[in-house]
């Protein structure tokens, strides 16, 4: 199974993203799994155009089994998995949809994507795992929810196999930036231990919708 992993630069000032940090530590990270897992990771630009041909790109060249997309809000004080894209007509530009698919029909995209992954249970699992995570149905109209409704189209148009979430990260201990945002208490090896427990519950929920399909 492959697994492409994605975070985001830097932005706004912050010195740090944690969602690139993740995202870089796995290179070096191993899933204990009884099936072939190869896991690609990838750090995005903070840029609609750029970032939107960066997943493109990423996604056909790759043709991962599931798509993992992170990115940081300030405003969450948990980790939280989006159920939901909204489509944004101001950055879903021509070209973009051109590289996703030659015969998309701007006018008949949906407002909004629901993810393809059973949210409940895999929420059930990491909590009962110790997992701090929530379900979030407001990915935004940033970058973040970019990324997401073009993932969406990639599975609708092209890639329906492919599973995809996007995960916002809190701002975690040690990496400073304006206190009211930092919850001491939720350092990123925190937050990386949660991200594998959401990866580990997602990859065996496939394994099992596999088995039973």
């Amino acid at each position: 199974m492959k697994v492409l992993i994605t975070g985001f630069e830097p932005f706004g000032g912050m010195p740090v993203n944690p969602s690139q940090v993740i995202a870089d530590s796995f290179k070096a990270t191993t899933i204990q799994t009884n099936f072939e897992l190869d896991i690609l990771s990838s750090v995005l630009p903070v840029d609609f155009k750029e970032s939107g041909e960066s997943i493109i790109t990423l996604v056909k060249e790759n043709k991962p089994d599931l798509v993992l997309a992170m990115g940081v809000d300030l405003a969450k004080s948990s980790i939280e998995l989006e159920k939901v894209a909204h489509k944004n007509l101001e950055y879903l530009s021509s070209e973009l949809l051109e590289l996703v698919d030659p015969h998309i029909d701007l006018d008949t995209l949906p407002d909004n994507f629901y993810t393809n992954i059973n949210l409940d249970v895999v929420l059930e699992r990491v909590v009962s795992k110790g997992g701090r995570t929530i379900i979030s149905d407001d990915t935004g109209m940033y970058v973040c929810n970019h990324i997401y409704y073009l993932l969406k189209l990639l599975t609708d148009s092209s890639f329906p196999e492919m599973k995809s979430l996007f995960v916002h990260l809190p701002y975690p201990y040690p990496y400073y930036i304006e206190e009211a945002y930092i919850n001491p208490e939720y350092k990123i090896k925190d937050i990386q231990e949660d991200v594998i427990k959401i990866l580990s519950e997602i990859l065996q929920l496939m394994i099992d919708d596999h088995l039973l399909s």
